[in-house]
Parts: structure tokens; C-alpha cells; sequence
């Protein structure tokens, strides 16, 4: 199978950006996704401290954070994404910027925040260890990183392993331009490449100086009990010294 690169990543995105409010409206599949990271932030880092979401699409989130009282930035490489935040939350205080697809450097300085947030965001990124380390650049000694992976023993993500083994080499074909759902689904699958235990993130993690805020997160038996969701919200401190 070929690899994907973040431009295929940016595409994908721009293309579903005038429907992904949706999916945080009154029933949306992603709903829960706002409150459980804002409340989680709550308890990691104190208002009116600086957040960054890295990859905020349509900015459900940054806004939510923004109104509980944090001095938000928010980026994602998906132009698209980011031109209906600006358009739909003009009121909200949030500095909303554009990333270039295969960014080298996130445009801030050093120690920058207090938390950096990820909804979903590592599985499709081409070069995980980067961004990781760019990220705990940016945070302060001391600060944290809140970030949702696949949840590896959840049903569907069974499954979705399963499907991959059978990919196509490249994009879906025209033959499956009538089919846009299974089109879709199976760009998805091709994109969303960092699939990860528990114990293989806190790899990712430490060589860039962040350690896991309660193990207890990031172990197996705790992704078993919570099979249902389809998704693991975990949480890094980057070391204080």
C-alpha cells in the first residue's frame, strides 16, 4: 500500500469540512468530544493559562475552551476546516492559523503553553516523533498534552484492522465514485496510520520528555473496560525541571 502524505491527509479533510459541525450538533457522533476534553483540560491545567489545539478543524473545541475562560490558538493544515471556524466563531476569542501540510515547525516559541490538545489528530500524521517533540517544545515545563487515539480493542477498530490488511495500493478508484460513503471510509482507513496500544504511545511520548498523567490511562485491561468507546483520551506531563 502506498503512503499517504499530509497533503492527502489536508484534502481528506477540506473535503468533508462543511459537514463536520454537524457531527458536534445535538446528537453528532462527535458531541461528547468537546465536553470530555474541556472538562478533562479543566483538571490539568488552570484558566486563564495558554492552550494550542493542534488540528482544531472546525473549532468546536477551541471555541468551547476559549468560552471557559483560556487564551486559545488553534491550527490545522485543512484550510477549508479552518475558514468556517474564523467564519462561524468571529465572536469567540481564538487565534485560528493555517498550517502548511508537512509543517517542520510549529510557529511558536519556546514554552509557549500550558496545554497543547490533539482530538484525534496523531493517527494520521506522517511523522509522529516530530510532532511530538515540536509539541513538547512548545509546552511549558509542567505542562500537558491531552490527545485521543483509537481505542485498539473497541469492535469496529477490530474490524478496521481487518481492512486494511485489504486497502487498495493507491486512492480508491473512479469505479468508486458512485459509492462516496465507501470511497470515503476507505481514504479514512489509508490516512489513519497510527494505531497504537497504551504502552506503544508512551514510547511515542518519552523520548520527548512526556510521561503518562495517571497510567492507569494507558493500560489494556483499562481500554478493555471502556471497548465501547471507540476512542482513548489520554494525558502527558512534560517533565518540570
Amino acid at each position: 500500500m502506498s503512503t499517504p502524505t499530509a497533503r492527502d491527509t489536508q484534502a481528506f479533510f477540506d473535503s468533508k469540512a462543511l459537514s463536520w459541525p454537524e457531527k458536534y450538533g445535538p446528537g453528532g457522533a462527535l458531541e461528547p468530544r468537546r465536553t470530555e476534553f474541556a472538562a478533562r483540560l479543566r483538571e490539568l491545567c488552570a484558566v486563564p493559562d495558554k492552550v494550542l489545539e493542534l488540528g482544531c478543524g472546525t473549532g468546536e473545541i477551541a471555541a468551547a475552551v476559549a468560552e471557559m475562560g483560556y487564551e486559545v490558538t488553534a491550527c490545522d493544515i485543512a484550510r477549508g476546516m479552518v475558514e468556517i471556524a474564523r467564519r462561524n466563531r468571529f465572536r469567540v476569542p481564538v487565534q485560528w492559523l493555517i498550517l502548511e501540510p508537512g509543517w517542520t515547525a510549529l510557529p511558536f516559541p519556546d514554552r509557549s503553553f500550558s496545554a497543547v490538545l490533539a482530538a484525534s489528530v496523531f493517527e494520521y500524521l506522517c511523522d509522529l516523533p516530530r510532532v511530538v517533540a515540536e509539541v513538547s517544545r512548545v509546552l511549558r515545563p509542567g505542562g500537558a498534552l491531552l490527545f485521543s487515539v483509537p481505542n485498539l480493542v473497541n469492535p469496529i477498530r477490530r474490524a478496521e484492522a481487518c481492512l486494511r490488511f485489504f486497502l487498495p495500493e493507491r486512492e480508491p478508484s473512479s469505479l468508486l465514485r458512485p459509492l462516496p460513503r465507501i470511497r470515503a471510509y476507505v481514504s479514512y482507513l489509508r490516512l489513519s496510520r497510527n494505531r497504537f496500544s497504551g504502552e506503544q504511545w508512551k514510547a511515542v511520548l518519552a523520548p520527548a520528555g512526556l510521561r503518562p498523567v495517571n497510567e492507569s490511562e494507558f493500560l489494556e485491561e483499562t481500554w478493555r473496560r471502556l471497548s465501547n468507546a471507540s476512542l482513548i483520551l489520554l494525558a502527558a506531563r512534560k517533565a518540570a525541571a
